[in-house]
Protein backbone atom coordinates (compact mmCIF):
# COMPACT_ATOMS: atom_id res chain seq x y z
CA UNK A 1 0.00 0.00 0.00
CA UNK A 2 3.01 2.46 0.53
CA UNK A 3 4.45 1.55 -2.57
CA UNK A 4 1.00 2.47 -4.81
CA UNK A 5 0.80 5.74 -2.30
CA UNK A 6 4.45 7.05 -2.90
CA UNK A 7 4.13 6.26 -7.18
CA UNK A 8 0.42 7.77 -7.17
CA UNK A 9 2.01 10.69 -5.29
CA UNK A 10 5.09 10.72 -8.11
CA UNK A 11 2.58 10.84 -11.25
CA UNK A 12 0.59 13.85 -9.04
CA UNK A 13 3.46 15.72 -8.84
CA UNK A 14 4.56 14.93 -12.74
CA UNK A 15 1.48 15.84 -14.35
CA UNK A 16 1.65 19.42 -11.77
CA UNK A 17 5.00 20.20 -13.87
CA UNK A 18 3.81 19.33 -16.75
CA UNK A 19 5.50 15.71 -17.57
CA UNK A 20 3.28 13.18 -17.69
CA UNK A 21 3.29 12.72 -21.19
CA UNK A 22 7.10 12.68 -20.77
CA UNK A 23 7.01 10.33 -17.84
CA UNK A 24 8.93 7.28 -19.92
CA UNK A 25 12.04 9.29 -21.03
CA UNK A 26 15.81 9.30 -20.40
CA UNK A 27 17.10 12.74 -19.08
CA UNK A 28 19.15 12.69 -22.81
CA UNK A 29 15.61 12.93 -24.30
CA UNK A 30 14.26 15.50 -22.24
CA UNK A 31 14.67 19.49 -23.10
CA UNK A 32 16.90 21.77 -20.00
CA UNK A 33 12.81 23.00 -19.29
CA UNK A 34 11.82 19.74 -18.77
CA UNK A 35 14.90 18.86 -16.84
CA UNK A 36 14.80 21.96 -14.54
CA UNK A 37 10.81 20.91 -13.94
CA UNK A 38 11.81 17.37 -13.15
CA UNK A 39 13.92 19.06 -10.89
CA UNK A 40 11.16 20.84 -9.03
CA UNK A 41 9.33 17.70 -8.94
CA UNK A 42 11.61 15.86 -7.43
CA UNK A 43 11.89 18.22 -4.36
CA UNK A 44 8.11 18.10 -4.54
CA UNK A 45 7.39 14.78 -3.58
CA UNK A 46 8.60 14.72 -0.33
CA UNK A 47 5.67 17.98 0.61
CA UNK A 48 8.95 20.07 1.71
CA UNK A 49 7.81 23.34 3.61
CA UNK A 50 11.03 25.61 1.79
CA UNK A 51 12.88 24.38 -2.06
CA UNK A 52 15.46 26.27 -2.70
CA UNK A 53 16.39 27.18 -6.11
CA UNK A 54 20.11 28.33 -7.07
CA UNK A 55 19.57 29.88 -10.45
CA UNK A 56 16.64 27.95 -11.91
CA UNK A 57 16.50 29.95 -14.99
CA UNK A 58 20.71 30.46 -15.57
CA UNK A 59 20.39 27.95 -18.83
CA UNK A 60 17.12 28.17 -20.35
CA UNK A 61 15.82 30.50 -22.57
CA UNK A 62 13.71 33.43 -21.48
CA UNK A 63 10.18 31.88 -22.41
CA UNK A 64 11.46 28.62 -20.76
CA UNK A 65 12.70 30.79 -17.65
CA UNK A 66 9.57 32.53 -17.52
CA UNK A 67 7.39 29.36 -17.71
CA UNK A 68 9.59 27.71 -15.14
CA UNK A 69 9.16 30.72 -12.71
CA UNK A 70 4.96 30.77 -13.04
CA UNK A 71 5.32 26.94 -12.54
CA UNK A 72 6.92 27.86 -9.10
CA UNK A 73 4.55 30.57 -8.46
CA UNK A 74 1.40 28.02 -9.34
CA UNK A 75 3.10 24.83 -6.85
CA UNK A 76 3.58 27.68 -4.14
CA UNK A 77 -0.18 28.18 -4.13
CA UNK A 78 -1.18 24.49 -4.67
CA UNK A 79 1.75 23.25 -1.96
CA UNK A 80 2.20 25.97 0.26
CA UNK A 81 5.59 25.57 -0.57
CA UNK A 82 7.76 28.45 -0.06
CA UNK A 83 10.43 28.44 -2.95
CA UNK A 84 13.89 31.14 -2.35
CA UNK A 85 15.33 31.86 -5.30
CA UNK A 86 18.57 32.69 -6.11
CA UNK A 87 19.28 34.31 -8.75
CA UNK A 88 21.19 37.48 -10.96
CA UNK A 89 17.71 37.16 -13.83
CA UNK A 90 16.13 40.50 -13.82
CA UNK A 91 13.74 39.04 -15.19
CA UNK A 92 13.27 36.57 -12.62
CA UNK A 93 13.08 39.49 -10.02
CA UNK A 94 10.42 40.99 -12.40
CA UNK A 95 7.80 38.42 -11.74
CA UNK A 96 8.92 37.15 -8.04
CA UNK A 97 6.52 38.53 -4.66
CA UNK A 98 9.63 39.21 -2.72
CA UNK A 99 13.10 40.09 -3.07
CA UNK A 100 15.98 40.30 -0.89
CA UNK A 101 19.12 41.65 -2.33
CA UNK A 102 22.39 40.25 -0.60
CA UNK A 103 25.21 42.73 -1.73
CA UNK A 104 28.94 42.68 -0.35
CA UNK A 105 27.47 40.13 2.25
CA UNK A 106 25.01 42.23 3.51
CA UNK A 107 20.99 41.31 3.30
CA UNK A 108 18.65 44.41 2.16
Amino acid sequence: KNIKNRREKIMNVIKEVGLYDQRDHKPDELSGGQRQRVSIARALVKNPPLILADEPTANLDSKTGAQIIELMQDLNKIHNTTFVIATHDVHVLQKIDRVIELSDGVLN
